[in-house]
């Protein structure tokens, strides 16, 4: 059990440094227009599909922004912390969304991207009755509050059953958050 903990820590870490190694590389687009890391936190209202139950939770991570050329094009990764699920099944996932978009205008953008969600814990049923990764669908939007934050909605809706029991078991999540551009 200790070497699955380990084998997870390692793959995050891996997916951490490989996901945000573009952001490293320095170019003359670079300096023309603003790449940016940052701290997430937002609210999840989650649950599965065919169930009436909802909860209400959190998600905390972090997030950078590498803008693809001058025309308004972006790639956005993240690493969150969230918690999901319904009231009688609470799941942790480690989430690791590949999100594109496109400023529409200096304030707003539009993304859409896939998510790789690690089950991190359960309450209530045991870890082994879950798949351990969730692979979702992203589609959002994301307003620009001052040059150093972002506040955004983004619904995210699994692709296949979750449940090993039962394949209809599909996630739901929309959450809003808010992002703070540190550097």
């Amino acid at each position: 059990m200790a070497n699955d903990h380990t084998y997870k820590k390692f793959l995050i870490v891996f997916l951490l440094l490989f996901l945000l190694s573009p952001f490293y590389v320095i170019n003359s687009q670079a300096q023309q227009i603003k790449n940016h890391y940052g701290l997430k936190a937002g609210l999840n209202f989650s649950g599965f599909r065919r169930t009436p139950d909802f909860k209400f939770s959190y998600q905390v991570g972090i997030a950078g922004k590498r803008y693809l050329g001058d025309l308004g094009w972006f790639v956005q990764p993240e690493i969150n912390y969230s918690r999901e699920g319904n009231i009688n099944q609470p799941l942790e996932f480690i989430n690791v969304p590949v999100i594109f978009g496109f400023d529409f205008s200096e304030n707003f953008n539009m993304h859409v991207g896939m998510q790789a969600g690690f089950l991190a814990g359960t309450q209530g049923k045991e870890t082994a009755d879950y798949k351990s990764v969730n692979v979702v669908a992203n589609l959002g939007l994301e307003f620009y509050l001052f040059e150093i934050s972002s506040f955004g909605a983004r619904f995210d809706y699994g692709l296949s059953g979750f449940e090993k029991a039962d394949t209809n078991v599909i996630t739901y999540t929309f959450e809003v958050y808010f992002i703070v551009w540190v550097w």
